[in-house]
């Protein structure tokens, strides 16, 4: 299977409930990620958003 639907991925990653209950505010953050921003000119991401962004996810990947 393939996907980039990150609701999807989570579902399948078995820590659905943990990650909901105890890490909201970054699967928020996370969420705002959109694929094709790999294809968009450097610099069209304020830093601060993708500083928040990479963090983020930094923190998913810990428990996952």
């Amino acid at each position: 299977m393939k996907t980039h639907d990150l609701e999807v991925l989570l579902k399948f990653s078995g820590a659905e409930g943990r990650v909901r209950a105890k890490y909201a505010p970054e699967w928020s953050t996370v969420l705002e990620w959109d694929p094709e921003n790999r294809y968009r000119a450097i610099g069209l991401l304020p830093a601060q958003q993708a500083i928040e962004m990479v963090t983020c996810v930094e923190r998913l990947l810990t428990i996952l």
